[in-house]
């Protein structure tokens, strides 16, 4: 029995149906059965067109092994086998290594809780980040705002986020108050992610001044 796979290395998408072709020749004198199995892989993520073979002497024929790996399947090599057992006899046996390669797909998803927020002189807010993706990634947070008065407090160093994490970090915004007037928005934005490729996030910052229009008005009319 001899026995072929090709390719024996190739990308596979996370969802795309991967194949490989296993070419069985009859090296003997005899009609010979042949049975393919797929190892080191979930047997739902495989179909073999042709489950078995049959082969005159001399004969060689082929089985399409179809491999789909679900979503979410982390980025990275894997190594699966391809068993093919003669079921006449001498009974031979061949194992044959297929290398599978995942490529990294990043994804990210970006929340501000709450979206709008009511403070004085400072604020509290949540940056929640979901790693959708298939690979580690390191979570770096920026702020921004139009006027650049607010200062961003966040971790100091990137985290990293695995895949299928959710992160929650508590941040505090910071800006000078207002000493009277109405209240001041101050819309402003929170980008996660690596470098070059941020997701983007919006909320707003309801800044409440040191005294209120009403407290001005009684104020001037105690001292009239």
């Amino acid at each position: 029995m001899r026995v072929e796979v090709t390719p024996q290395r190739l990308s596979v998408v996370a969802g795309t149906p991967a194949t490989v072709t296993v070419s069985v020749a009859n090296t003997g004198t005899v009609i010979s059965g042949h049975e393919f199995r797929v190892l080191g892989v979930d047997p739902s993520w495989v179909s073999v067109d042709q489950p078995r073979l049959s082969l005159f002497p001399g004969a060689a024929g082929a089985a399409v092994v179809t491999v789909t790996l679900p979503r979410g399947v982390p980025a990275g090599t894997r190594t699966i086998a391809i068993e093919v057992s003669e079921l006449t006899p001498p009974n031979e046996r061949a194992v044959i290594e297929v290398s599978l390669t995942v490529p990294a797909q990043p994804a990210l998803k970006l929340a501000v809780d709450p979206i709008s927020v009511t403070g004085g002189s400072s604020a509290a807010i949540a940056v929640m980040v979901d790693n959708t993706g298939n690979a580690p990634l390191d979570m770096i947070l920026a702020g921004a705002d139009e006027s650049g008065e607010i200062g961003f407090e966040f971790p100091p160093d990137a985290v990293p986020v695995s895949p299928g994490e959710q992160r929650i970090t508590p941040t505090r915004l910071k800006a000078p108050r207002p000493w009277f007037g109405s209240p001041r928005v101050r819309p402003f934005t929170i980008s996660a992610g690596p470098l070059g490729a941020p997701v983007i996030a919006g909320g707003s910052w309801v800044q409440k001044p040191r005294l209120t229009l009403s407290a001005l008005a009684l104020t001037a009319l105690q001292a009239a």
